[in-house]
């Protein structure tokens, strides 16, 4: 959730642009106000697990994550989803390193180690794909769909193509 959110706001960059009328120069600050605060509070965010405890660090963060979410998804200005975005990146700064965390305490000395570590990476590795995917897809669809309108034709009427086997 919280490294798929990184990329995943630019699918919803048009339509926030529309809705709180920002310049297509000022996006870069709903990508940036996340990525620098998530980036530079890592550190702090495992160091206060060490010192609060992981499982307290991570509802913690869980939960001021999806309430910034909420901020954002609620901002009626320009500034306020600048600023909700920072915050989700504070508060993700928080959780990802509890969620490694818990998972390395909870599976200390098990034979299912391995595997518990696999499938984390597992999923955070088939989320990149998966999103890139669609997220292209989209924009395929409404690259074309703009452009044969423009020239008088229909929008898009062929399926989507098939998600690879590897997904």
């Amino acid at each position: 959730m919280v490294v798929l959110d990184v990329t995943i706001v630019n699918i919803a960059l048009p339509s926030a642009q529309k809705a709180l009328q920002f310049s297509t120069g000022d996006r870069q600050w709903i990508i940036t106000a996340y990525a620098l605060t998530f980036g530079s509070l890592l550190l702090l965010g495992g160091k206060l697990g060490d010192l609060f405890g992981r499982k307290w660090t991570f509802v913690a963060g869980l939960l001021g994550f999806a309430g910034a979410s909420a901020i954002g998804g609620l901002a009626p200005s320009f500034s306020v989803l600048v600023a909700a975005r920072a915050l989700q990146g504070s508060f993700g700064a928080l959780l990802a390193p509890s969620a490694l965390s818990l998972l390395t305490i909870t599976f200390q000395d098990s034979p299912d180690r391995p595997k518990a570590f696999g499938i984390f990476s597992a999923i955070a590795a088939a989320m990149e794909p998966t999103e890139t995917y669609f997220v292209s897809t989209t924009a395929r669809m409404k690259t074309t769909s703009a452009t044969k309108t423009a020239h008088g034709a229909s929008a898009r009427k062929t399926p989507l193509p098939p998600i690879p086997a590897c997904l």
